[in-house]
Formats: structure tokens, C-alpha cells, sequence
């Protein structure tokens, strides 16, 4: 598994820092949900993004960025665990951890197929 990753640097009351977002991994399997063929799926890791989701975040974005399911805390290496799995197998640990999906995450419109 491969950590993509983009530095964010900024300056809190003068002190520089430096905050990571990471694409945790991805798999490029097409995934066909609601008849739609998407080209893959990745996990994203958001630790600086704070003032905007109010907490550090992991997406699981299916396709090319077309939906977002996000839930609110560090989920990293559960969905370490469940990537070469497939994506519905990530679907369903988010599902297993709906409790915790943030304001900003897609709903899931479609049942999972295992």
C-alpha cells in the first residue's frame, strides 16, 4: 500500500507548521453501483481541514472524487485493513461506523453488494 501525501504549511501565532493530508491507498478495480461503472476508489486522510469539518477527517471517495463518505476521526488503518478488499467492504465499515459520518458526507443511496 502506498501513502500519497500533500504538505500544508502555515503560521499559528508565528510559529510555522506543517499538517499532512494523505491519501492512505486506493485501488483502481472499476466498482458498478446503481448501474453507474465507476474507475476505482481511494481513502483520504484530512488532519488540516480542522476549522472546516471541526475535527480530522477519513473519506472513503469513490470514482474520481464523485462521492465523498466521510466520517469524523482517524480511521486510517481499519481501511488499511479493507482496501485490496474492495470497495464494498470499506462501504461496510463505514456503514458499521455510520454513528460517526460527518454533515458534509454523501448518503449511501444504493445497498451493498458483497
Amino acid at each position: 500500500m502506498r501513502e500519497i501525501s500533500t504538505v500544508n504549511v502555515g503560521n499559528a501565532n508565528g510559529i510555522p507548521f506543517a499538517q499532512y493530508n494523505s491519501i492512505v491507498g486506493e485501488n483502481n478495480s472499476p466498482i458498478e453501483v446503481n448501474g453507474k461503472v465507476y474507475d476505482g476508489f481511494y481513502v483520504s486522510y484530512n488532519n488540516y481541514d480542522r476549522a472546516i469539518y471541526g475535527d480530522v477527517t477519513t473519506a472513503l471517495v469513490l470514482g474520481q472524487m464523485q462521492k465523498f463518505y466521510i466520517l469524523t476521526g482517524n480511521h486510517c488503518e481499519q481501511y488499511e485493513e479493507l482496501i485490496n478488499q474492495g470497495f464494498f467492504r470499506c462501504l461496510e465499515y463505514f456503514k458499521a461506523n455510520i454513528n460517526q459520518a460527518h454533515n458534509y458526507s454523501d448518503r449511501m443511496d444504493f445497498e451493498i453488494k458483497v
